[in-house]
């Protein structure tokens, strides 16, 4: 098998209005207004404490309002929506009036106008006569790192065990001594054993979606510290999507645009940070609150002047899709039988052989020999290069996605300070304006380099049969 990068060209300015933490606020009743888009993600804790008629009030305006998708996930606050949780943890919550999980859920999933997603990746397409026809790869998650008592709550990841300074960008502020938070509760059966969830992220995914900021990157909170997932910080930057849209932490709304050290052995690095911030908030509900006049708006096209990084983010969108090798000298043969598959073997370890030793001299120019390759003997003597897994993994997620060098991460809170924290305020909805891959160009060329391998492989049978080829 070879790597085959494929990079999306044609782009088309495309709207995302972007929520969170909404806590039973809406439109409505005047915490915050909605403005145009055509997409609008809502990154969980859509309720208080995941009641049935909590649910159905914000399900109700979410399916009115007028997007052409509408992407949402839960958060550790929608306790009903995790069916697990709530069944061990259900009566200290709703002793009185039990909810029910199936039912709860079904306001959600059986909606046809929302996309809810739970810990899963899809392909979203925009096919409106009016909007942009755009398309994106978006994976969405619910979950969170526990702190205390709430749902969809994983324990601290083996990756994210190592000193979270080291996940830091050098322009991050310096960690906060975090409060020690209480008991820890989450389904242990959720997720394999040693493993984080976030490695299930797929690399072709454009738009991260998730409840929890990654750490370091808008996810200060005033009560903990910096409560971001480290694990989550290092998969961004093995998959450095162009948006990642979260919440969780109120106070940490805000955005960031992240520009990746494209280096493979130097993992989780970051070669900068550029921030936007903007105080639109308004006091309380009903009318007249401050900021309701005023557009919260992240330009990563470059064509308003003067907003945040004064030009287009640099992210094309690349992704490396596995397709069968040209056939070289070792591939000629396509028959089933051993020496074939002899054959396609040999020619996959020449391959990962040429990566690798280009990978361990780069690694010896820069004084890393040592973290890039092994050398051992097997029983027979034979010489075998070992790559360890860990760096295998960063070394395919790195390699032909170069032009992945930027990642804009939206933390979209509405609600805009924590529980006990003073009295309720609201922030506005964040409206990112992107460039995104166009959908009907990439059928026409994907249909047109399917006819282009039909031709030549007709091309080639009638040859060897002696046919004459036009």
């Amino acid at each position: 098998m070879a790597n085959n990068i494929n990079t999306k060209t044609h782009l088309r300015k495309t709207r995302i209005v972007c929520i969170s933490d909404t806590h039973g606020a809406s439109p409505k009743d005047g915490a915050f207004k909605l403005p145009k888009g055509d997409v609008l993600i809502h990154t969980g804790d859509l309720t208080n404490q995941g009641t049935y008629s909590e649910l159905k009030k914000t399900v109700d305006w979410i399916a009115e309002a007028d997007f052409e998708v509408k992407i949402v996930v839960a958060g550790n606050h929608d306790i009903t929506l995790d069916a697990p949780f709530y069944a061990s943890h259900g009566p200290q919550f709703h002793n009185q009036r039990p909810q029910s999980p199936t039912a709860c859920l079904s306001l959600l999933t059986s909606n046809p106008s929302i996309t809810y997603i739970n810990h899963a990746s899809t392909t979203i397409r925009l096919t409106s006569p009016t909007g942009p026809h755009t398309t994106f790869r978006v994976f969405a998650s619910p979950l969170s790192p526990v702190i205390g008592t709430w749902a969809f709550s994983y324990p601290p990841c083996p990756s994210g065990r190592t000193a979270l300074s080291s996940f830091s960008s050098p322009s991050s502020p310096p960690l906060v001594s975090p409060t020690p938070f209480p008991p820890a509760a989450f389904t242990a059966s959720r997720y394999e054993s040693g493993k984080d969830p976030w490695s299930q992220i797929p690399l072709d995914t454009d738009v991260l979606v998730t409840h929890t900021p990654p750490h370091a990157h808008v996810d200060l909170s005033p009560k903990h510290g910096r409560i971001g997932c480290a694990a989550l910080q290092r998969r961004l930057w093995e998959v450095r999507p162009a948006l990642h849209v979260c919440g969780h932490v109120h106070e940490g709304r805000g955005a960031e645009v992240v520009r990746w050290g494209l280096v493979p052995s130097r993992v989780g690095r970051e070669e900068g940070v550029v921030r936007w911030e903007e105080g639109s908030i308004s006091g309380g509900r009903g009318k007249g609150g401050g900021g309701m006049g005023r557009e919260s708006r992240v330009d990563l096209t470059g064509r308003r002047k003067g907003e945040m990084l004064g030009r287009g983010l640099e992210n094309d969108f690349s992704s490396v899709r596995e397709v069968e090798a040209v056939r070289d000298r070792f591939e000629k043969d396509r028959g089933s039988g051993e020496r074939s598959r002899r054959l396609r073997r040999k020619s996959r370890l020449a391959e990962e052989h040429a990566l690798l030793v280009a990978e361990n001299r780069e690694g010896q120019g820069m004084g890393r020999v040592e973290n890039h390759v092994s050398f051992s003997t097997d029983g027979k003597g034979k010489g075998e290069m070992r790559l360890g897994s860990m760096h295998h993994g960063y070394l395919q997620a790195w390699k032909g996605r170069e032009g992945r060098k930027e990642t804009c991460i939206v933390n979209a809170a509405i609600m805009a300070r924590s529980h006990g924290m003073g009295a309720k305020r609201y922030n506005q909805p964040i409206v990112v304006e992107i460039d995104l891959p166009v959908w009907e160009e990439e059928e026409d060329e994907l249909d047109a380099a399917m006819g282009r391998m039909q031709e030549v492989e007709v091309g080639a049978e009638a040859k060897a049969r002696g046919d004459e080829v036009p």
